[in-house]
């Protein structure tokens, strides 16, 4: 297995009583190993010493969320104002990135401008922009993209004349320097498009240009953006833009007033409850105040956003909302009373921090002590119910538990129902709950490294610990293990990062191209930090080629080797192990790669279907098999006669019906060679001299009988009695006493044609027989059946 080497090979007893030998290791992914191909090579002893081997690769496919983030911008360099630029943006993910996102910075902060992975727009002012990619797995952001702008045009002013408060009527100028009357800029903006450009000649001999708008304020102006664009007409047609932008600020009086109640729905008696004023005011609303309806006149009942009271009968109430500009007033609440129960309520004594014991207590107003509420909890359910009389001569109904607490409580809801008898058997019932936040010291501490995996020399790690705790963890502390004991290695904080040495993982490389026969040099070199004490490199070809130390500006060792390529040379693997001296040890790192050799056809072979003799007119099927690589393009079948090899078929494989003996061969051919197949020869069935003998006095030999079903009209004629067939088809008759098959050893089986074992006498006559059996046989259902001959 190409991981790491001194994973334990761990041989296992199956549940069938088989046998299997592992090897396992774990992981931690980075997109790194996205693509990263695992080979596996199984070794199998056998007999004399040698062994076998066998292989099986796995390619990882990792996600990771995006990377190497990155934002350009077209054209580059300078700009000039109102010139057209385009961002965009470009990282690596899998799955791919699926939303990019723009953002320009702001002295408030980064504000979005665009969704796409594109953003064109028309520049205006120098400005900062960046991006965001993202996909499922995370986000990466590329860096700042200044846009820098040259000869950028005037910008316009923007002018609001009268006091910003709703009803009033106000202009709104805007207006541009205008160095040409003769080619004034020409100016737009967001509110109405048909305002005039005006152009006036000021009292200093200047010009401006001017559009203006009047509006009668409404508290919806308040917060909106005015924009005006100017367009300088410049040579050759074009022209630059600059804009400017005015945020209205509008007072106005309370808006949009309104009233809720707490708890809301049906409500009981002596319930209570809290009425909550809100209204949209600007400045915002200096007095709040809350009114009953009665028969009479309006009550005024309190003052404030907030009029909590228990109620005591069905009500309707409303509220005012002021400030200097006016006042709003609210729709009207209606109070409605039920005969709900009380809810409880549940109470926890002490402080909520790991290993306190603390009581809980759920208690319920219970108006009738002869009947009281029954009070049931998902805390321990045998808590007893205890009625008590309080000092006002009401009572309650109360159960409590002791719990020490742990982190496990935090979060932990605890419910509570009570239960209240109603006349006629009935009950009502009305439940509370309340959360535990349970302070605890650090839990589930854990450290992890970044990056992971092997690591090299000098190279910067970062090292992160991360702990549960509520209030969260204050202080991180780093601590490295030496023979003298932990030592403090950092200041306290949640990270560390320094840089480690790890010796470099050495370097191999293949010169040429890998075809057979090419002459190729093979070079494993490792970096050199010090030439005084150069790593040792090793490999797997032949081990007396020489270290080469170059110069300390280069800082490089290699060993080198020329090979002349094979096809055996296909999928080589070639390791190299570079050991690094360090003091009082040494330290080895390796890397290796895989040859990846073309060559053209080897191993060319022909092969008949079916083998052996055949007869006239049968059905032959010539197969061509050849290993290349490239693989083979064409294959082409040739037949030797007396003027030379005939070309037959292009096919890989060729089927005709025979008629008559004759050799074939074939030729396999890539776009580096061919190479043509032994010659395999097809004869005819030939007839045997001897007086003819009646079926049934004639002496049946066989090697292997395979019994299939076949009708009798399947079975050819047999034209003469001398004739031997490699393969006879005949229906299964009723067999009479006097004939007689004679067998040296006939052992029958239901086994399938392909493990029927062969027989390697000469004497077989014939290499299959097919029976089928006719309707009034007395044989079962139907099956196949072989017979094994032995002599």
């Amino acid at each position: 297995m190409d991981l790491h080497q001194d994973t334990a090979n761990i041989t296992e007893r199956n549940s069938d009583g088989t046998f299997t030998t592992k090897i396992t290791q774990n992981i931690t992914l980075t997109d790194a190993h996205d693509g990263l191909m695992i080979k596996c090579d199984a070794s199998y002893p056998v007999s004399g010493g040698g062994i076998k081997m066998s292989d099986s690769n796995v390619t990882l496919s990792v996600s990771y969320g995006p990377k190497n983030t990155s934002a350009v911008v077209s054209p580059s360099g300078s700009l000039s104002a109102g010139q057209s630029v385009t961002l965009s943006c470009s990282s690596r993910a899998k799955p791919p990135v699926q939303h990019f996102t723009w953002f320009r910075h702001s002295s408030q902060g980064p504000v979005k401008v665009t969704e796409g992975q594109n953003y064109t727009f028309n520049i205006c002012e120098e400005e900062e922009y960046y991006c965001v990619a993202s996909n499922q797995h995370g986000n990466g952001s590329s860096s700042d993209i200044r846009l820098q702008i040259t000869d950028a045009p005037w910008s316009p002013s923007i002018t609001v004349s009268g006091d910003q408060t709703e009803t009033e009527v106000v202009t709104i100028t805007c207006s541009a320097v205008t160095p040409c009357p003769l080619a004034p800029p020409k100016l737009t903006w967001n509110l109405h498009q048909d305002t005039a450009n005006i152009t006036e000649r000021n009292s200093d001999g200047t010009f401006t240009t001017k559009i203006r708008q009047n509006l009668t304020l409404t508290d919806a102006h308040d917060g909106l953006m005015i924009k005006c664009n100017a367009s300088y007409p410049v040579s050759g047609g074009g022209f630059k833009m600059s804009d400017n932008i005015v945020t209205l600020s509008v007072s106005y009086g309370p808006k949009n007033t309104s009233a809720v109640v707490s708890p809301s729905g049906s409500l009981s008696a002596g319930q209570s409850v809290t009425l909550s004023c809100s209204s949209r005011a600007k400045p915002p609303v200096q007095h709040f105040t809350w009114f009953r309806n009665s028969s009479q006149v309006p009550v005024n009942v309190s003052e404030g956003q907030t009029y909590t009271f228990n109620i005591c009968e069905e009500e309707k109430y409303y509220c005012v909302a002021s400030n200097q500009l006016g006042n709003g007033s609210s729709s009207c609440i209606n109070l409605e009373i039920t005969d709900a129960p009380w809810s409880p309520s549940i109470t926890v004594s002490g402080d909520q921090t790991e290993t306190e014991v603390v009581t809980i207590t759920c208690s319920a107003v219970t108006p009738c002590p002869l009947a009281p509420p029954k009070l049931t909890w998902d805390l321990h359910q045998d808590s007893a119910n205890i009625t008590e009389r309080n000092s006002d001569g009401t009572f309650t109904t109360k159960i409590t538990q002791n719990i020490t607490l742990t982190d496990a409580h935090d979060g932990l809801m605890i419910k509570c129902n009570a239960s209240y008898p109603v006349s006629g058997g009935g009950i009502k019932m009305s439940d509370s709950n309340v959360t535990l936040s349970v302070s605890y010291g650090p839990k589930n501490t854990s450290a992890v490294v970044s990056p992971s995996g092997s690591l090299s020399a000098g190279q910067s790690v970062t090292l992160s610990c991360s702990s549960r705790a509520k209030p969260p963890v204050q202080h991180f502390t780093w601590f490295r293990h030496s023979s003298q004991g932990p030592v403090n290695v950092t200041e306290e904080g949640q990270t560390y990062t320094f840089n480690i040495y790890v010796p470099w993982i050495p370097s191999i490389k293949v010169s040429g191209g890998q075809t057979e026969t090419e002459v190729v040099t093979v070079t494993c070199s490792a970096v050199t930090p010090c030439p005084l004490a150069p790593p040792k490199l090793t490999w797997d070809l032949q081990q007396d080629t020489a270290n080469i130390t170059e110069s300390v500006s280069k800082g490089t060792s290699k060993i080198t080797q020329n090979i002349t390529l094979t096809d055996g040379h296909d999928g080589k693997i070639i390791k190299c192990s570079a050991a690094y001296p360090v003091t009082g040890a040494v330290r080895t790192t390796e890397s290796n790669i895989t040859l990846n050799v073309t060559y053209g056809p080897k191993n060319t072979s022909a092969v008949v279907s079916p083998s052996g003799s055949l007869s006239a007119g049968q059905s032959v099927t010539l197969s061509c098999s050849s290993r290349a690589k490239p693989p083979v393009q064409h294959f082409t079948w040739f037949r030797n006669s007396s003027q030379g090899p005939v070309n037959v078929s292009k096919e890989q494989a060729y089927r005709f019906n025979f008629t008559e003996d004759g050799e074939y061969y074939c030729e396999a051919l890539n776009t580096l060679g061919n190479e043509i197949s032994p010659t395999i020869s097809l004869k005819s069935i030939t007839g045997q001299s001897g007086s003819a003998q009646s079926p049934r006095e004639e002496m049946v030999q066989y090697g292997e009988i395979d019994f299939s079903k076949l009708s009798p009209k399947e079975v050819p004629k047999i034209e003469e009695e001398g004739t031997i067939y490699s393969q006879v088809t005949m229906s299964l008759s009723k067999a009479t006493e006097e004939e007689t098959i004679h067998y040296g050893e006939t052992e029958f089986s239901n086994l399938s044609p392909k493990e029927v074992p062969k027989t390697e006498q000469e004497e077989t006559v014939y290499s299959q027989v097919q029976v089928s059996k006719p309707a009034d046989t007395t044989m079962g259902h139907d099956e196949t059946l072989h017979a094994n001959v032995k002599k």
